[in-house]
């Protein structure tokens, strides 16, 4: 399989403090949505082929990834497993924007790998819940799609997390 993994394009979640958001949920920024547009161009320009394309359900990776499929011309695949890290709970379930985490841990996640990210969520997971959210994702593609071209339009940690697990 072939993995391409894309960042999301600049959100308000980004250049905010968090507290000062309504939402951790947040939307892209007009720079997002030009970052968005320019790898719409690129893709198109150097004729890049996608047999399947997924996306977080979080609001900045389906607007970036709303102009992948359109340089494809196909759907993505929301898919909550590759949601941002602190937005699941212990089971990996997705979850509500009211419930999202407004706090998180000041321990980095090699210092607290199983103390939850969000520290005002019930059940919030941790560093480790994550990574397995992401390896269990990253397998079933594995699975899925031998020898074909894969898209994800994820977040910085859903990233960090991959490649931890790939030896």
């Amino acid at each position: 399989m072939y993995l391409y993994v894309i960042r999301h394009g600049q959100s308000h979640i980004n250049i905010a403090k968090w507290d000062t958001l309504d939402t951790m949920d947040t939307a892209l920024t007009e720079k997002g949505q030009q970052q968005a547009q320019a790898l719409h161009d690129w893709l198109i320009a150097n004729n890049r082929q996608c047999d399947a394309l997924y996306t977080s359900t979080m609001r900045r990776t389906q607007e970036t990834a709303r102009y992948i499929e359109k340089a494809f011309q196909m759907d993505a695949i929301p898919d909550d497993r590759i949601r941002e890290i602190g937005n699941s709970d212990l089971d990996g379930r997705a979850l509500s924007e009211n419930d999202l985490p407004q706090q998180f841990n000041p321990l980095k996640a090699n210092q607290a790998p199983f103390a939850a990210r969000g520290i005002d969520v019930e059940n919030g997971e941790s560093w480790m819940h994550f990574r397995t959210r992401i390896g269990q994702f990253v397998d079933g593609l594995l699975t899925k799609y031998q020898g074909r071209r894969v898209y994800v339009v994820a977040h910085g940690g859903v990233i960090s997390a991959m490649l931890e697990n790939i030896y």
